[in-house]
């Protein structure tokens, strides 16, 4: 399960050498802009985050599956000097 958070950010001079992070939010980016429209210096900038929830399971599965492919990359290259 996967959710899109908001990074919200503003430049922090007129040369836009610095950057100032307003905050982080869910909803929509209309919505997110109108909110934080007062915070702003010259524009808003709305990055897009996907945040993961990692389970244990799914850990633990992909630790598995690493393991797999290293073993299926080291019989192919066996396969690979075999044929040659």
């Amino acid at each position: 399960m996967s959710e899109t958070i908001y990074r919200v950010t503003t430049e922090g001079d007129c040369e836009g050498r610095t950057t100032t992070t307003l905050g982080y939010c869910t909803g929509q980016v209309s919505d997110i802009k109108a909110y934080y429209d007062d915070k702003k210096y010259y524009a808003l900038r709305v990055e897009p985050l996907t945040v993961k929830h990692i389970s244990p399971d799914e850990a633990t599965n992909k630790a598995k599956l690493i393991e797999e492919k290293k073993k299926l990359e080291e019989r192919l290259e066996t396969i690979k000097g075999l044929i040659k």
